[in-house]
């Protein structure tokens, strides 16, 4: 019985834990560049702001 409940309560550990998981987007400029990181903000054709992995919040013009 002790196993079963062990085992439930990693299973469900585990599930949580990949829904909980954000998405990376990764952003490739002109100037050849690559950012990694969490979409925050989208303005179609003006602008989109990233959250990088160092926590670092960049605004990043659309023509970029």
């Amino acid at each position: 019985m002790k196993k079963f409940v062990c085992l439930f309560i990693i299973f469900f550990a585990v599930v949580f834990n990949c829904i909980a998981q954000e998405y990376q987007e990764v952003v490739y400029l002109k100037n050849g560049n690559v950012i990694r990181g969490f979409l925050i903000e989208l303005v179609p054709d003006d602008y989109l702001d990233i959250r990088t992995g160092s926590g670092r919040v960049r605004t990043i013009d659309m023509y970029d």
